[in-house]
């Protein structure tokens, strides 16, 4: 494990990188905040997408917004996919490079959610608060499962890559918005290959939601669950039924869809006490 680069990008951003064995780990870094705040994107977005989390929280939190294998220039090039071992030398490297604090909290927006909440899993005990936005990772994720996790799934999925029809043909079925949704991502072979790299890659990445909630309460960790009541993509009840197993949730649903990080919505939060504490 190495540090590869460090380069300022703008006068309000640090872009760096990490080697890990093979691979490549990017991340940027926006805010100047004493807290350390790790953050991971939505699916196809790479880390400068939160950048407007240190514009809204950057005098509260130092962001560290970290590509997700295959997004940005990070890679994973091992011959087996990562676990849990990993990506806790991973976290350390990147913790150890700012500063390496006994406490750090953790960011995720929608499948950046699964990285979140498996990093909050294995780092509770130095958890101060878990952040999920219209995230995955803490619902039912039966079709996710079935995709990478079992072997007539990777079959179906692996030659769903090349032959799209059948996809295509149930996205028909769906409303509007959340097939527009699904088309956008698979409508070329690049995208469905990319798809196909950036699900399975997160195989591993899991655990159990009972396990995550005992462990959150153990150490006190408080939770923020910003899901949309509008979301067609991750539905917010998945966050309601999470939230009742928690000592410390702080719930916020907005009458929204699956974007949810624009200004007017993190304005309107950042007067939560939980982000105005120093």
């Amino acid at each position: 494990m190495k540090r590869v680069n460090c380069s300022s990008k703008n006068a309000n951003s640090l872009y760096c990188s990490i080697k890990y064995k093979a691979s490549i780990i990017s991340y940027q870094v926006f805010g100047s905040g004493n807290e350390l705040l790790l953050a991971f994107p939505g699916y196809g977005k790479d880390a400068t997408s939160l950048s407007i989390l240190g514009d809204t929280f950057g005098n509260r939190f130092k962001v560290i917004s970290i590509d997700v294998f295959y997004h940005g220039l990070s890679t994973w090039e091992e011959s087996q996919l990562p676990n849990a071992d990993d990506w806790k030398q991973i976290v350390t490297a990147i913790l150890v490079e700012n500063g390496n604090p006994q406490k750090f909290s953790v960011f995720g927006y929608s499948i950046g959610g699964r990285v979140a909440t498996f990093t909050a899993f294995h780092f509770a005990e130095r958890v101060n608060l878990l952040w999920l936005a219209a995230a995955t990772g803490i619902g039912n994720e039966g079709f996710y499962t079935f995709a990478v996790g079992t072997s007539l799934g990777n079959f179906m999925f692996s030659r769903f890559v090349n032959r799209p029809t059948p996809i295509f043909a149930f996205a028909k079925l769906l409303g509007s918005t959340l097939q527009g949704f699904i088309i956008r991502k698979i409508d070329t072979f690049e995208k469905r290959n990319l798809l196909y790299k950036r699900w399975r890659v997160l195989k591993n990445f899991s655990c159990s939601k009972k396990q995550l909630q005992q462990r959150l309460n153990a150490n006190g960790c408080r939770v923020v669950l910003l899901y949309g009541k509008k979301d067609v993509v991750v539905n917010y009840k998945a966050a309601i039924a999470f939230a009742q197993k928690l000592n410390h949730p702080i719930l916020l649903l907005p009458d929204a869809g699956h974007h949810l990080l624009d200004n007017t919505t993190l304005e309107r939060i950042k007067g939560e006490a939980v982000f105005s504490e120093h």
